[in-house]
């Protein structure tokens, strides 16, 4: 049987108000070495000249159009209206593929007979900056892979490296339709919790140390930016999963999951805003923090203004003592 038989992908695009960015997502699609069988776009309701744009590569690309209801929504519509796929590829509107990414994923898929899913090293490319980084070093990754093209454990991918990129991922569509797809009422990490839900099935993931996609980060306005300085749809995110990954008998290796999220979200937080009280933030989820910030949280918590103030003039002063010591050691 030919690979292409064995082997059918359709790409699902959602977009909203993307018209500055979705015609270079299609042609690098349309530019794959391996073409995929189908690209549908699902237009989430765009004021703008998406629809237009998208509309001049009909009919190698099917237009969907619904009212705005997010990329949950928008990406549910595309996986119910493959036609021609068994296999799912995404591609967020402003991310971009490089032309080998569906050529060296089906190669590697075939290989490995055994998966279900599986995803790729990406290239971060960072708003106004006009530099790029892979996001995962190989030094990071190798000693989970074991010389293998796939990890065990998609819990641990995430809990001692970092998450699968939504536009580097491939997923056989049956899978996406047993878990029960992207969940609708979620505008932000709905492809986190996606992907936790299939692992705790389906834990074994494939992986391309390669970078097969342009993953454009910063951009202001964007969801992303936005709900960096919110905490509570993490918190609730990691609730829902504490009680999901016990249901699945998976408790334990989610936990280290949870304390990574937890984590590197309130440090965000207080980075982008030092004054945070953080009283949205469960008493139970205390135990997955280390305790020199599970302190800090307590007392922002409890005392949020005079916490507030004191751990504002500390930091204030650590980063000035920081510089001193920086261009003292530059003389």
């Amino acid at each position: 049987m030919s690979q292409k038989q064995t082997f059918t992908v359709s790409v699902v695009i959602p977009a909203y108000n993307a018209e500055a960015t979705i015609e270079r997502a299609i042609e690098s699609v349309l530019r794959q070495t391996r073409p995929p069988e189908e690209i549908i776009v699902v237009d989430d309701g765009s004021t703008d000249r998406t629809a237009e744009k998208v509309r001049r590569y009909e009919p190698k690309v099917r237009y969907l159009f619904e009212s705005n209801n997010g990329p949950s929504n928008a990406r549910n519509l595309g996986i119910l209206s493959v036609q021609k796929g068994e296999w799912v590829a995404f591609l967020d509107a402003d991310d971009e593929w490089l032309p080998e990414k569906l050529e060296c994923q089906v190669n590697h898929l075939s290989r490995n007979p055994d998966l279900l899913w599986t995803f790729s090293n990406y290239w971060l490319c960072f708003y106004g900056v006009g530099e790029r980084r892979t996001a995962f070093e190989d030094k990071k990754t190798s000693f989970l892979l074991k010389n293998r093209e796939y990890f065990d454990d998609y819990l641990d991918v995430y809990a001692q490296i970092g998450h699968a990129l939504t536009s580097s991922v491939i997923i056989r569509r049956r899978v996406l339709l047993e878990v029960g797809l992207f969940e609708t009422d979620r505008f932000w990490a709905e492809d986190t919790d996606l992907f936790f839900r299939i692992s705790y099935r389906h834990p074994q993931i494939g992986y391309l140390s390669k970078p097969l996609v342009l993953y454009y980060a910063g951009y202001p306005g964007s969801l992303t930016e936005e709900q960096k300085r919110q905490i509570q749809p993490r918190c609730s995110l990691v609730l829902k999963h504490l009680a999901l990954s016990a249901q699945h008998g998976r408790l334990e290796k989610f936990m280290p999951c949870a304390r990574k999220m937890l984590e590197n979200c309130i440090r965000r937080l207080l980075q982008n805003n030092p004054i945070s009280d953080l009283h949205e933030i469960p008493a139970e989820l205390d135990v997955f923090l280390p305790a020199r910030l599970r302190k800090e949280v307590w007392c922002r918590r409890k005392w949020p203004r005079a916490a507030a103030i004191v751990f504002s003039l500390y930091f204030s002063f650590k980063n000035a003592l920081n510089q001193i010591v920086q261009k003292r050691m530059l003389l």
